[in-house]
């Protein structure tokens, strides 16, 4: 619909109608204006809408505890074998996590570029954020393809000194360092990125789901569902490791590979026929149907033979997959100026500081729970040695594993409890999940063996599948409207929801830097010979990490929007 025709149906419907004209231009997929008149959104659908968020739980934590380490212990055999220098296994996993976290800065930018985003030809029954996420899932699943390639050991002839085969009629001598055509840090490197980058666009394109397509009626029970697929992911992963792929690096890839393109299958699916509910909806609230008629006669008679036969041909075929990057990416940056692509990094504090104050809660909360990191020390420093915790890293595993399902127990019927017993507030359920974690951090420096640690640890992982489904919450509750009266841009919710994303991860930064001075500094003394660090040490660190989560539920205090 061009400018001109849609200028004189909106004058034409203003001067017959007065107030019942519909606004004027208006993205498919940004309803957030329209919450209360979207349908009811049912369970299934909306598990199926957010199922990305089940890969990203099965990828993203068993990635990190489980295959990357594994991974890293072999780079540094590779190295040391087959070149001159040698990687240190936690030199190259602090390098994948510092690329993981990196690799985060692209989600304020997706969500500023499919906040934006006009699909042409069929792609409009995408609506603008499918396209972004078939986008993410392509990537993910090309650089999963790849880490297995690389780290296949097919590719390898490390058991002979040499072999010889013969090319072209002539007897060639491969060493085993020529031979390795996988297995090679920098070519795993490379792919690590396109699936970290891949793992993030779909991320940010699916939270930006939520205030499209659900119901502010229903937004604690869609992150009560994201926070819940989040760690069944989890658990999922966990499981297939340990008890059906025989603890399989190589089957790992696979197993992500799969996973990721049932959940975009699922949510291609779904989204298309949410997209076209919202539309039919949207038609039948228009009580002016002579004046969309006369809009469209105007539009139609504006429009050359030649157009029309474009248009006929473009609407006939979706785009081919190689041109989704030029479409999706190319095209729309470059026509942003560079002062609109840095804003993409930044939340107009005037027109949305409560969503601001809520994502500095969430930078606290994400620096306190971040100490987690030390576990593992904490176990083997101060728990009486026991048949659990005489081996720390499955400790920790086992930990993880207690700690989601107490996250998993809490995080779905808390969101429908706000959602229908407390007028969608969701403060409330946020200053408990902080009081809760910041008793705990203080109780597990009382903790002496196993089971108080396990118990302990139940109680941090229920207060954190509460705080996770009223985070999310809170921030599409805050994404449009401030207390004072001011509108946002509506037309913004992914580059705001990618900025609040960036945050979490400069909590989960700066969390372990500073609780790994804390350590050096205070916990160095007074340690025995078997202790990495005191018990002073471990006090100050946790006593910390319950000032971060008062921090932050404290900050939501300064939220000035009702109702919240």
């Amino acid at each position: 619909m061009n400018d001109a025709s849609e200028t004189i149906t909106n004058d034409y419907l203003s001067q017959n109608y007065g107030s019942l004209a519909p606004a004027s231009k208006e993205n498919e997929s940004s309803r957030s204006a329209h919450h209360n008149e979207m349908p009811h959104l049912s369970s299934i659908a909306m598990s199926a809408i957010l199922s990305s968020s089940f890969s990203y739980g099965c990828i993203m934590t068993t990635l990190f505890i489980l295959t990357l380490p594994i991974e890293c212990q072999r780079i540094e055999q590779e190295s040391s074998e087959y070149y001159s220098y040698t990687i240190r296994k936690s030199i190259a996993l602090g390098g994948f996590a510092a690329i993981a976290g990196l690799s985060q800065l692209v989600s304020p930018l997706i969500g500023l570029l499919s906040d934006n985003f006009e699909p042409r030809g069929k792609m409009r029954q995408l609506g603008t954020r499918l396209p972004y996420l078939i986008l993410g899932t392509i990537l993910v699943t090309f650089g999963m393809i790849g880490q297995l390639y690389s780290s296949s050991p097919i590719h390898k002839l490390a058991e002979v000194n040499e072999s010889i085969t013969r090319i072209d009629d002539y007897e060639v001598r491969i060493s085993p360092k020529t031979a390795i055509l996988g297995g090679a840090w920098v070519q795993y490197s490379i792919f690590f990125v396109v699936a970290s980058v891949g793992l993030n666009v779909a991320y940010t394109v699916m939270m930006a789901m939520i205030p499209d397509y659900v119901p502010r009626s229903q937004t604690g029970a869609a992150n009560g569902t994201l926070a819940l697929l989040l760690v069944l992911g989890s658990l999922f992963g966990f499981g297939m490791f340990h008890i059906v792929l025989d603890q399989s690096v190589l089957a790992m890839y696979k197993l992500y590979t799969i996973v990721t393109a049932t959940s975009g299958i699922v949510t291609y699916t779904y989204v298309c026929d949410r997209e076209k509910t919202l539309k039919e909806s949207q038609q039948s609230s228009y009580v002016l149907k002579p004046a969309l008629e006369e809009e469209e006669r105007v539009h139609k008679e504006n429009i050359d033979e030649g157009d029309a036969t474009n248009k006929a041909q473009e609407d006939q075929s979706f785009p081919a997959i190689h041109d989704l990057g030029f479409i999706l990416l190319y095209e729309p940056l470059l026509e942003k100026t560079q002062s609109e692509i840095l804003s993409a990094f930044w939340i107009d504090i005037s027109q949305h500081r409560d969503f601001f104050v809520v994502t500095i809660s969430r930078f606290f909360y994400y620096m306190g729970i971040s100490t987690q990191t030390f576990f593992l020390y904490f176990i083997h420093d101060e728990l009486a040695h026991s048949q659990q915790s005489s081996n720390p890293e499955a400790a920790v595993a086992l930990l993880a594993i207690i700690g989601q399902t107490a996250g998993a127990i809490t995080c779905y019927p808390v969101g429908i409890i706000s959602d229908q017993y407390f007028d969608s507030r969701r403060k409330p359920f946020v200053y408990l999940a902080c009081i809760c974690l910041g008793l705990g951090n203080l109780a597990l420096v009382l903790c002496t063996d196993w089971a108080h640690m396990m118990m302990v640890v139940f109680l941090l992982g229920a207060a954190n599948g509460i705080y996770l489904t009223m985070d999310t919450s809170l921030a599409v509750n805050t994404l449009d409207v401030d207390d004072d009266g001011s509108t946002g841009n509506s037309n913004i919710h992914a580059q705001l929801l990618g900025v609040w994303g960036v945050f979490g991860f400069l909590g989960s930064a700066f969390g372990p830097l500073l609780g790994g001075c804390v350590l050096t500094f205070v916990g160095r003394q007074n340690t025995s010979p078997d202790q990495f660090y005191s018990f002073e040490g471990y006090q100050c660190l946790f006593s910390l990490t319950a000032v971060y989560f008062l921090l932050s539920s404290v900050s939501l205090a300064f939220v000035k929007k009702k109702g919240v």
